[in-house]
């Protein structure tokens, strides 16, 4: 499975059906203390199994979907204490949720039931302003917030293979 590191100094993983952290020094390249639990329960996507879907915010905010294999998404917000500080219910499919560095709207991809095609989507992390974010007509995945929040990254198959782009 994926893992992501989270600041100060987290790797976060599955252990089971569980989202954990484990203290870790990115000087010393080593883990510095136990693991613990940080969600009882993180979903995942069925289409990418063995992916983390979470995303992390400097500042320690986690967003995670703690439905296993459910196509209809609800992302909750954590604070760095483990507690809930807001949710989205039945959301539509998405994966790989990204915060932006200012914590006030995310993106992700989606995949259209018709076409097939995965299409990135921005929303506020009410759910209720969302929007296309329009690239082009090809699949568009793993959408990612530059640190300053002026770009946004993602890979796309538009041209020979997949490749990374911005916008």
């Amino acid at each position: 499975s994926s893992a992501h590191y989270a600041r100060p100094g987290y790797i976060l993983f599955r252990r089971g059906s569980a989202l954990m952290a484990q203290p870790f020094d990115t000087v010393k390249l080593q883990f510095t203390g136990d693991s613990f639990v940080v969600a009882d329960q993180i979903g995942n996507d069925p289409r990418f199994p063995g992916r983390l879907s979470v995303s992390v915010s400097d500042n320690g905010l986690i967003a995670l979907d703690p439905y296993i294999d459910r196509l209809s998404k609800k992302l909750i917000w954590l604070d760095r204490a483990g507690n809930q500080t807001g949710a989205i219910s039945d959301w539509w499919a998405v994966s790989w949720p990204s915060l932006s560095p200012d914590e006030k709207q995310f993106v992700a991809d989606r995949r259209d039931p018709k076409t097939n095609i995965d299409d990135l989507f921005i929303a506020d992390l009410s759910g209720e302003q969302r929007r296309r974010f329009p690239i082009g007509p090809d699949n568009a995945r793993y959408p990612i917030w530059s640190p300053d929040g002026s770009h946004i990254f993602w890979t796309s198959n538009r041209e020979d293979g997949f490749r990374i782009f911005q916008k």
